[in-house]
């Protein structure tokens, strides 16, 4: 388990909005398919109402989420990158 960093930006009023996420899962995909479900739980938005613009794993300890933090630690795993 990893963490990765994902930015990207949600259609609001018309207009898009930058937002990044921490996200702690196995591969990038799963990153990516976490950050959907996350902001179309919390924004109420639909996957064509958001753009993904990066996707890209970060050292454990650079990792500012402490829920990320901690479900890696859960895992007993050591981020590898």
């Amino acid at each position: 388990m990893k963490i990765y960093k994902v930015l990207g930006s949600i259609k609001r009023n018309n207009k898009w909005e930058s937002i990044g996420k921490e996200i702690a899962a196995k591969s990038k995909e799963d990153a990516i398919d976490e950050f959907y479900a996350l902001l179309g739980s919390t924004y109420g938005k639909k996957r064509r109402e958001i753009k993904i613009e990066d996707a890209y794993s970060i050292p454990l300890k650079e990792a500012m989420d402490p829920r990320a933090r901690v479900k890696v630690r859960k895992h007993g795993e050591d981020h590898g990158e």
